[in-house]
């Protein structure tokens, strides 16, 4: 196994910049999500991953950003009008990967659930909720829509909601 390197865009404040720099010195594996940036970490790579086709890329679906919810919900993707912050619903999901699709300017090679653990104390809606998220992802990666999908949490381990052999 060969380590690699990847580029985050969490806390970029120039992600082009910052994401060209790190492509220069060999990354091949961009990470970012919708919520980056106030916004703006994918449209700010486009131009970077369309001149470097070569480098992978992956986003999230979850997080509802300020920049996007009146959008969100003029589309009918959103199943309430208040500022929860947070949606992991099918019409959501496919709302949010399509827009990711646009801004990134291709396909993500990953998608990952952006913590699926935020806002839900209980333990019983999580496992559902999960169960439709990734049927919908499914879907979309036999459709070819994504590359593929994941879970990217912060503190689903430590909290139990999820465990590893």
């Amino acid at each position: 196994m060969s380590a690699q390197l990847a580029a985050g865009t969490y806390r970029c404040r120039d992600v082009a910049q910052s994401v060209a720099a790190a492509v220069e010195a060999g990354v091949t594996w961009v990470d970012t999500a919708p919520n980056y940036a106030f916004g703006t970490a994918e449209s700010s790579l486009r131009p970077v991953l369309g001149m470097c086709p070569h480098v992978r890329v992956s986003t999230k679906v979850g997080f509802v950003p300020d920049s996007d919810w009146r959008a969100a919900w003029a589309a009918g993707a959103l199943p309430y009008d208040g500022d929860r912050g947070h949606c992991l619903t099918r019409p959501y999901i496919a709302w949010q990967v399509a827009r990711s699709r646009a801004r990134l300017g291709r396909v993500p090679d990953l998608v990952f659930v952006h913590n699926p653990e935020h806002g839900r104390p209980d333990r019983t809606g999580p496992p559902r909720m999960l169960t439709e998220a990734f049927e919908e992802l499914e879907g979309m990666a036999d459709a070819g829509e994504i590359g593929g999908y994941g879970v990217a949490t912060w503190a689903g381990l430590s909290n139990g909601m999820f465990t590893i052999s």
